[in-house]
């Protein structure tokens, strides 16, 4: 599993060797805005020229951050980006001694801060993101060639799970805590929050794969749009009842 959009870096390296196969999530929705619990920013727009956290250049966290700039009518280049990991302790350490004024992170850590007044929410991805294919199923092309049934039955089994955690809140939500310790309030908002942006048939939506490829040009990763479909396989996804 991974962005979608590495399969575009393969693709400008000469083709990569693998194929993905189903999405996985088409929304940025596991993300948000955070802030210390004390800033002064209330709404995105106070964040106008602010210091923006960002796991490094080039990432979905900066996107996402230029995807704010946007819809606030502001140049992406007028926030000053700081580069300070994919990990929450780092995070954490960067808003509490104010090196920033905000991260992007995943909402729950912001929701999970504000339960020990360390930091806040400010708002989640969905605020100023719509469709994006942000996580994809991939399988090696020498595996599709040799095992195609295998690819077949994992797709099968990967949605029957979606489908659970669908219908299957409470323990859903018992065994993310398993996981990510957080409390039972945080993760009831996390489920809410992301359950929707999980596929439930694997296809690729035509909008979430337009903005990935474009994102590869806003990041200056790619001096043109990639051509992805020859990337991106829908034959092996389970045939709707």
């Amino acid at each position: 599993m991974d962005r979608a959009g590495a399969l575009a870096c393969g693709a400008a390296d000469g083709g990569a060797p693998e194929k993905a196969v189903g999405a996985i999530a088409i929304t940025p929705a596991l993300f948000g805005i955070i802030v210390p619990y004390d800033s002064p920013a209330h709404t995105l727009a106070d964040l106008k020229g602010k210091r923006i956290g960002i796991s490094t250049v080039g990432s979905l966290t900066q996107w996402l951050a230029f995807q704010l700039a946007k819809k606030e009518g502001w140049d992406p280049q007028s926030f000053t980006y700081v580069t300070d990991g994919s990990e929450y302790p780092s995070q954490l350490a960067a808003l509490e001694t104010n090196a920033i004024d905000a991260q992007v992170s995943g909402a729950a850590l912001g929701w999970n801060l504000e339960e020990q007044k360390k930091g806040r929410l400010l708002a989640p991805a969905s605020a100023f993101v719509g469709a994006f294919l942000q996580n994809v199923v991939f399988a090696s092309d020498d595996f599709i060639a040799r095992d195609p049934d295998v690819v077949r039955g994992f797709l099968k089994g990967w949605y029957q799970a979606v489908a659970f955690m669908a219908q299957h809140k409470a323990e859903t939500m018992a065994i993310a805590r398993e996981r990510d310790h957080f409390s039972a309030a945080v993760e009831d908002k996390q489920y809410d929050t992301v359950m929707p942006s999980f596929s439930s048939d694997g296809r690729f939506p035509a909008e979430g794969v337009a903005r990935v490829k474009s994102s590869f040009v806003e990041l200056g990763i790619l001096p043109e749009e990639p051509d992805m479909s020859k990337y991106l396989i829908e034959s092996f996804l389970p045939t709707p009842k």
